[in-house]
């Protein structure tokens, strides 16, 4: 949330017309008074309390999440990696870039970059997560499991029998979406990851061919929708997890 953003708030408002910040302002105004200041002073000192009251209202902005690629390993790992990497050649092709709008705009993308970044930390995360769950699950032996109690014929309605049978299709059933998750969210990954590539380049390419700052909003526009595809992996991850 922009700093704009956290102004424009319901808190904030409150905070603006509250009593307490009015009393805030006329106590504060009231010690200069009394401390001998001229009413101008006097009046800086109330407008101090009641901003300082508006202040404290205001909502923080949120801490930004620590990427430790080490609490990812293997193809979630990569995946990181592999967004790290890009983001790294973009601010690399930023400090070669002179100073003006060009370089103020390829800043501005590089904040959206980052987010993309972080969701893609998020998406590994949880993916590994879902990985470990997936290995904790032995469907041979489920299989064997049911084949014994069973014994290869349909068990009869009612049973106990149906009952443990059911029990253990259920679990293969589980085993069968992770293994449908964990298989979409890596391709997804690798695709945007190859997405993400391609709009570094075309950002990079654009920086030293175009003097035109307005040649970036397609790849302003690009990002915003694989930023939006990212956050959808997300949410369909954890919803599985």
């Amino acid at each position: 949330m922009s700093l704009r953003d956290r102004l424009l708030t319901k808190p904030v408002a409150e905070a603006i017309m509250s009593p307490s910040g009015i009393v805030l302002a006329g106590a504060g105004a009231a010690v200069g008074i009394v401390a001998g200041l001229p009413f101008v002073a006097a009046g800086a000192i109330g407008a101090a309390a009641w901003a300082a009251r508006v202040a404290a209202a205001v909502p923080r902005g949120p801490v930004a999440e620590r990427i430790d690629r080490r609490q990812v390993t293997g193809e979630w790992q990569h995946y990181v990696d592999e967004a790290l990497g890009a983001q790294r050649r973009f601010e690399d092709a930023i400090e070669r870039t002179s100073d003006g709008p060009i370089k103020e705009r390829l800043r501005r993308l590089d904040e959206r970059i980052d987010e993309f970044v972080r969701e893609s930390y998020r998406i590994a995360r949880s993916g590994q997560s879902l990985s470990e769950a997936r290995a904790q699950v032995d469907t041979d032996a489920i299989v064997r499991d049911l084949h014994r109690v069973t014994g290869g014929r349909r068990p009869e309605p009612g049973s106990t029998t149906e009952r443990a049978a059911t029990a253990l299709q259920a679990q293969l059933g589980s085993a069968s979406r992770l293994d449908e998750t964990i298989a979409d969210t890596r391709a997804r990954l690798v695709a945007l990851d190859a997405r993400l590539d391609e709009l570094v380049t075309r950002a990079i390419e654009l920086s030293v061919t175009s003097a035109d700052v307005g040649s970036l909003a397609p790849v302003e526009a690009d990002l915003e929708l694989v930023i939006d595809e990212m956050e959808a992996v997300r949410l369909a991850v954890e919803e599985t997890g």
